[in-house]
């Protein structure tokens, strides 16, 4: 695995900070690297998986065959991972040897090589390591926002000129000029007691199925979330659900329009939270 790939797949999970622990499963029939993670207050949800291997010197990929435990099944226990993101940003950006220890089919530890540095990263123990619930019964998501690079720059900017703020809301743009197209915004220091200072996002989509309720979502999961997209630059979906929660993939699944890129497919799922 090329070091880039390998960061770009450690910063899917760790977002910024907002998860610490992880474990990463290997199965070599799917030929997959996944992992998901859970926030401390369960209000973000991550599902993450690696399916190829990416060539950063001619732009291809091919399949995904890990050779770190010699094509083996496995999981990895990321206590820190923090440290992890840190020792692997000390390599040169290059293809990566990477070797597990094992014993008794537990990893014990990471040796990681780039042709002239290495590392040992000493794995841990999985029961200690909070693992999130399966998704199970998802509801049916409403509306669909294409999660364009200039609407989250202007988002996440926005967020800086409200720090006090910890959540926005997602209403109908009533004042839209271009019916169907920008009716729904992001909207930053809204209140329905009073008149505020505000900064409306529009995202350049249509209000379809969603019912009148205010929608409110927690700035710093979501600016954590856009940060990871845009180091990606893809074109993924934010699908919104009536009943409390979000989704942000690039699964083509949900919309042709996605994009996976360096072999890399996220699911962020968030729950709605109560305004303050």
């Amino acid at each position: 695995m090329h070091k880039r790939q390998l960061q770009y797949f450690l910063k899917s999970c760790y977002l910024g900070g907002e998860i610490g622990s992880v474990v990463w499963e290997y199965k070599s029939k799917s030929k997959k690297l996944f992992t998901r993670f859970i926030t401390g207050d369960k209000m973000l949800l991550g599902e993450l998986s690696c399916n190829s291997l990416y060539d950063f010197s001619n732009d291809t990929e091919t399949e995904m065959r890990l050779n770190w435990n010699w094509g083996k099944d496995f999981k990895i226990g990321i206590y820190d991972l923090e440290q992890l993101v840190k020792m692997v940003s000390i390599l040169d950006d290059t293809e990566l040897k990477i070797v597990l220890e094992m014993d008794n089919n537990t990893v014990i530890s990471m040796d990681v090589n780039d042709g002239n540095s290495n590392f040992t990263y000493m794995c841990s123990d999985l029961s200690v390591i909070n693992q999130p619930p399966q998704v199970r019964n998802l509801p049916n998501f409403e509306t669909l926002i294409f999660t364009h690079t200039n609407r989250m720059k202007s988002f996440c900017s926005a967020l800086r000129a409200f720090e006090d703020d910890i959540t926005f809301n997602v209403m109908e743009n009533t004042n839209s000029i271009t019916k169907g197209i920008n009716e729904i915004i992001f909207c930053i220091g809204y209140s329905k007691s009073q008149r505020t200072n505000r900064v409306d996002v529009p995202f350049g989509s249509p209000w379809v199925g969603l019912d009148d309720n205010d929608h409110y979502y927690g700035t710093s999961k979501v600016r954590r979330v856009f940060e990871i997209l845009d180091m990606f630059g893809v074109v993924s979906t934010m699908e919104i659900s009536n009943q409390k929660l979000a989704r942000i993939s690039n699964n083509r699944k949900y919309a042709p329009s996605n994009e996976t890129k360096y072999g890399i497919r996220y699911d962020y799922y968030l729950v709605e939270v109560s305004p303050v």
